[in-house]
């Protein structure tokens, strides 16, 4: 802000930054709670809206939080300057809403790609929805790391016991009169357990693989909002 801390305290301003880290590749998912030393644009705006600092401060994990969006660019209503302006505007579209004040213009190259795949979504946008995700509790987190650790161990047991019913296939065993008679039952079942456990497997390595980037790129984030204080 222009004249320093002083003027924004004399004026009763509260500054934050409106930019936000990308990921490696390029698109934006996480909401940084301060950024160079200033609070993110949306932990200011959610502060004087009346949420405290402890209930803001659980709301990050490691100095981030996933960022949910409603839906694609263009989800979150936009009013133009010029209709606000007119006489018949209607003042109870925006009355006790936080409205986000930004240029949504392609041209001016405030656009940003996001995690949905959709179209990229104007900087103002993105701030209404940052908004919007503390307003309403932060829902979204990560991953506990047991949470991987427990689906690779269930991978491992259904993968077990999928051999095992594969094996029962070829055993004499599989032919008694207590058991099921027909081979093709044992072979399903063992199909089954072993797409259940290489789904499982699957879904606990990429979980560890986005938590473990995400920890290394909040970690670079730090550092070099370190280095710029």
């Amino acid at each position: 802000m222009l004249g320093g801390v002083g003027n924004e305290r004399r004026v009763g301003a509260t500054v934050g930054s409106a930019e936000f880290p990308a990921d490696s590749d390029g698109t934006i998912t996480h909401l940084p709670e301060s950024i160079k030393g200033l609070h993110s644009f949306a932990y200011a705006t959610a502060a004087i809206s009346g949420l405290s600092p402890a209930t803001l401060a659980s709301e990050f994990h490691d100095g981030s939080q996933w960022i949910e969006l409603p839906g694609p660019a263009g989800t979150v209503p936009v009013i133009s300057f010029a209709n606000v302006l007119s006489k018949g505007f209607d003042a109870a579209r925006v009355r006790g809403k936080i409205v986000v004040v930004g240029a949504t213009a392609g041209d001016l190259q405030d656009t940003h790609p996001v995690a949905d795949g959709s179209a990229a979504m104007s900087g103002p946008e993105l701030e209404a929805d940052a908004i919007a995700t503390l307003m309403t509790g932060a829902k979204l987190r990560s991953a506990p790391g047991v949470v991987n650790w427990l689906l690779l161990i269930l991978a491992a047991a259904l993968l077990i016991l999928a051999a095992a019913c594969f094996g029962m296939s070829w055993s004499a065993v599989s032919h008694q009169p207590a058991l099921p008679s027909e081979a093709q039952m044992w072979r399903m079942m063992a199909l089954v357990l072993f797409l259940l456990g290489a789904f499982s497997c699957l879904a606990g390595t990429l979980t560890n693989m986005f938590e473990q980037a995400s920890r290394r790129h909040e970690e670079r984030e730090r550092r070099r909002n370190g280095r710029s204080l």
